[in-house]
């Protein structure tokens, strides 16, 4: 056995990987939608990374509109061609059927008023 871990993580994106993207956005035809979109990624992992002294939320901003990037060819070519998925296999089949969480052994929804608030009282009272 080894006494090197597994897992190595990615190594940080490079200081001026944020300005290349954006660059990179501003001259796709997605611009008017991405630009504004990637603003506000970087403003929300900016300010996360001053709070928490942690460069890790600016550094999953950066992976993440890199594989947008990076995807965006592949997905233009599946839509022009129809988007044809008729040989797509349906998330169901693969993880199997959603269940639904309960409480109390009754089906959970936000609406569903908890059993201690003021109002559920009134109706289960008899």
């Amino acid at each position: 056995m080894s006494a090197q871990p597994q897992y190595t993580p990615a190594p940080p994106p490079a200081p001026a990987a944020a300005a290349q993207l954006l660059a990179c956005i501003r001259v796709d035809h997605r611009a008017l939608r991405w630009e504004p979109a990637f603003v506000r990624d970087w403003a929300k992992a900016l300010e996360d990374s001053r709070q928490t002294f942690d460069l890790t939320p600016l550094h999953e901003v950066v992976r993440t509109w890199q594989g947008r990037l990076d995807t965006a060819p592949a997905v233009d070519a599946f839509v022009d061609h129809g988007l044809d998925d008729a040989n797509a296999v349906t998330l169901e089949s693969v993880i199997g059927a959603r269940r639904r969480p309960t409480r109390h052994g009754q089906p959970f929804s936000p609406s569903t008023p908890s059993r201690s608030s003021p109002n559920s009282r009134r109706r289960h009272r008899r």
